[in-house]
Formats: structure tokens, sequence, C-alpha cells
């Protein structure tokens, strides 16, 4: 069941995301390093060569992209925080120029408006295609009137974006680098929704000595306050690596000779030898290096990515019980690891 993560305590951490409003900030940094950019909000209707470039920098650095409804960008403005720019010219021109490039229909850069909310509310998976505001509750469905309501501000210039401030690392980095951590173990999830589970699993892998976290560009949890907040200081901490595709990068780990684990009650295909069913973890001589994939909340880990991982671990209940959250559940998975590790 989804935990709602999203109420503000007075002792929480600040976001490991700052926000950067202005059409050539943004421009400046997707240009010089775009690595740190989780997300581009542009204002629906907002023309000119800037913006243009702006979406053709985020297509070349696989960064994702939202054009949305302005009061969206405002409420973010307002709530964000935001990076101090220096010497930018933050004036909005007088008129836009004509001629933006229109979002390519099969471009999984592109998300619509529906994502900025999911953003701005903490989650990082766009609702399906299906989904409309009559699923909404009747007090988020007032919310939402009342941003549309809310006034315009300018000094964003209708473009934000969302700064991942510790920078996110190269997936080839970590995997460099991994042999070498206390726990020489990455922790990859695979579309996981949870800000609050993504937060808890960082603090578990940092305290645990893990090599780091993978994530992916589409359909995970943003890495905003909830996570900030579960996370404990450790996302800043974490070498953190966003990957547009999940599969390659498994591919990646394998042919640099890392054991890739499944996390899950089904054993892929190729787990073992046919037939062979899941691990125990707790007896299971678990090796290192390897790469640990968890799957989303509901259901689970995709098959394209389950199909690349050699074992299946399945923590065994004592009693008759449902299942572990995939914070839970990823905790022990990552304390079997480091119990071997010790045990050498």
């Amino acid at each position: 069941m989804h935990t709602d993560t999203r109420d503000i305590l007075p002792d929480a951490p600040e976001s490991p995301c700052s926000i950067l409003p202005g059409v050539k900030p943004v421009l400046e940094l997707l240009e010089s390093d775009p690595s740190r950019v989780e997300t581009v909000l542009i204002r629906k209707g907002k023309r000119g060569r800037e913006v243009d470039r702006i979406v053709e920098l985020c297509r070349e650095a696989r960064v994702r992209f939202i054009f949305a409804e302005a009061h969206a960008l405002d409420r973010l403005f307002a709530s964000g925080k935001a990076i101090a720019q220096t010497g930018s010219d933050m004036t909005e021109p007088d008129m836009a120029e004509p001629g933006m490039a229109a979002p390519h229909a099969d471009d999984d850069l592109f998300a619509d408006d529906d994502a900025a909310w999911d953003i701005l509310e903490g989650r990082g998976a766009t609702r399906d295609a299906g989904d409309d505001d009559d699923g909404l509750s009747a007090d988020r469905a007032g919310e939402r009137a009342g941003r549309a309501a809310q006034p315009s501000h300018s000094s964003h210039q209708g473009v934000i974006a969302r700064v991942f401030d510790a920078g996110f690392a190269e997936f080839g980095d970590i995997l460099r680098d991994a042999p070498d951590a206390p726990l020489p173990l990455i922790v990859a999830l695979d579309q996981v929704q949870d800000p609050g589970n993504v937060g808890t699993l960082a603090r578990t892998l940092y305290a645990l000595g893990a090599a780091g976290l993978v994530v992916v560009r589409h359909g995970g949890a943003a890495l905003g306050g909830a996570a900030a907040r579960a996370a404990a200081g450790a996302l800043e901490k974490l070498p953190v690596a966003k990957v547009t595709n999940l599969a390659r990068a498994l591919d990646e780990a394998d042919e640099a000779g890392y054991t890739i684990y499944a996390a899950g009650g089904a054993a892929p295909e190729t787990d073992g030898k046919p037939g062979s069913g899941p691990r125990n973890p707790f007896t299971e001589p678990l090796r290192t290096p390897a790469v640990l994939v968890l799957g989303n909340e509901d259901s689970g880990i995709r098959p394209n990515v389950a199909k690349r991982c050699h074992f299946t671990l399945s923590i065994p209940m004592a009693r008759d019980f449902d299942s572990l959250n995939v914070a839970q559940a990823g905790a022990i998975l990552v304390g079997c690891f480091a119990a071997r590790r010790q045990k050498g």
C-alpha cells in the first residue's frame, strides 16, 4: 500500500533538489552540466529560439521535459528552493519568437501536464492515459482548481529546471568504483515510485557501505523533499545514477562481471539453471560485486529487466503474511549481502 510521505516535518532536511528559474539560466546549465538536471518544465505556449534549444538539449542529454500550465510552474517557483543567479538576464522578452519545434509524438522524454502535478506532489510516474480528474478526491480536484486560479509569476519566464544538487553520477563510474566500496553492491530501482521508499533505501545503502543507487529517468520517484526526509542526508552522499534504459545498464554490468540479482517471488528464465526457483537470501552464497534490482511497488520488475538478472532472491516468510514493501525488502536483502561480506 502506498504511504503518503508528503507531510512537511519541522526538522525535515532540505530537499536534495533545487529549482533553477529562467530561460537563460536553464539553457546555460543544460549546455554546461546537463547531468545535474532532473526535469525541465516549460510553460505551455512558450515560444522562441532559446526554448527550442532547451528542448533540443533535453533530447540530446536524455533529460525529461514537460509542457505544463502556467500555474504548475508558479507553484513550483513559489515553493521551491531557488538557486541564486548573478548576472543573468531575468527579463521576459516583450515578444516571443515563433517557430518552436513541436514535441515528437514518440518522444519518451516528453511528458504531459499531468506529469507536472506528479512531480510537484512528490510522485515520479505519470498517470495512466485513461485517468482523469474524475478519479481524484474532491479535495484534490478542488486543490487543482484553486491552483489554476492563482496569479501568474513572471520571474520564472515560463521555464524552470529541477536540479539535483549533488549531481548524478555516471553509471559507468559507479561500476568502476563499486569493487572498492565497503559493500560492492549497487541497487537498481525499476520504476519504484514512492519517494519515501527511495529515500529509505538510500539511507540503508549509505549506512551499510553500498556502492551506489540507480534510478530510471521515467516512471520513478522524484528525488524531492519526501525522499530527502526519508534519506536523512544520504542522497547527497551516496552516488546516484539515472539511466534511460535499465535493461541496457544491466547488460553493461553483466559485461563488467557483476552478478545481477532480482528481488521477487518468481525466477526469471535465466535463473541459475532451467527450472530453478528463487533463492533464499539467508542461505544463498551471495556474490559481489553485484547489482540488486528492486521492482515497482505494485507491478514488480518489468519482464525485459528481469530476464537480465542471473538469480532471483525471495525472502522466506516465517508467518502467513502478504508481503513487505520495497524499502523493507530492500533493507533485508542489502543486510544479507553485508552479512555475507563480513563472513568473507
